[in-house]
């Protein structure tokens, strides 16, 4: 099997609920956008209980493609072996 993990710079989350919002300035850092982590707090709604998921698609105002829905693991394998994080 090939390798299919992505060089992704590691983001520590500040609180208890906004791991949301630490795994998207990782994957944005892969992708050369470092936004100021409080505007992701912001842009992705974080609460103290947490964030939805669905709040990713708020990240297009930094511009990038976001696509959020339900895959099978064979559609992640491709993603990632595209470099697609």
């Amino acid at each position: 099997m090939p390798n299919i993990l992505l060089s992704i710079p590691h983001k520590q989350q500040r609180q208890e609920a906004d791991c949301l919002a630490a795994c998207a300035a990782m994957v944005l850092a892969h992708l050369g956008k470092n936004p100021d982590y409080n505007r992701l707090l912001k842009l992705l709604k974080v609460k103290p209980f947490g964030t939805p998921g669905r709040n990713l698609k708020n990240l297009v105002s930094l511009g990038v493609e976001v696509i959020y829905r339900e895959g099978s693991l064979n559609e992640i394998k491709d993603h990632l072996l595209n470099g697609r994080p």
